[in-house]
């Protein structure tokens, strides 16, 4: 459902005549939005969990807080590129979109993961 945004642009661009191309579709920060809100559910998961070992509980919430700022920022910096119109290279926020977007999911996943084993232990 988070990826709907994107998948209705590829629809708009493809309606219009144009290629979808992939760096075109995350150019303006839409996955990074997507990533920053995954990041943001893994962080609150992560403040519920009972892990039986903080230590792993802390290095998981941590990246996901790291995961969360990244995203943000790098959506804060796309979005004040694009309102002032400067040049931005639509491959570098491509890039940099994917690899956040993968370590959201990543870090969201071990969140949830040990929310859910902390329910089991009780």
């Amino acid at each position: 459902m988070a990826l709907l945004p994107i998948l209705f642009n590829a629809l708009s661009l493809a309606t219009r005549g144009v290629a979808p191309d992939l760096a075109v579709l995350v150019s303006r920060g839409e996955l990074l939005l997507v990533s920053a809100a995954i990041a943001a559910r893994g962080v609150g998961e992560i403040l519920l969990a009972r892990s039986p070992s903080p230590l792993v509980r802390t290095i998981v919430g941590g990246a996901a807080v790291v995961i969360l700022l990244l995203t943000s920022y790098s959506f804060a910096d796309v979005a004040a590129g694009h309102r002032s119109g400067d040049r931005l290279e639509l491959r570098v926020i491509r890039d940099t979109s994917f690899l956040l977007f993968l370590f959201s999911v990543l870090t969201g996943a071990c969140c949830i993961a040990l929310r859910e084993g902390s329910r089991h232990d009780n």
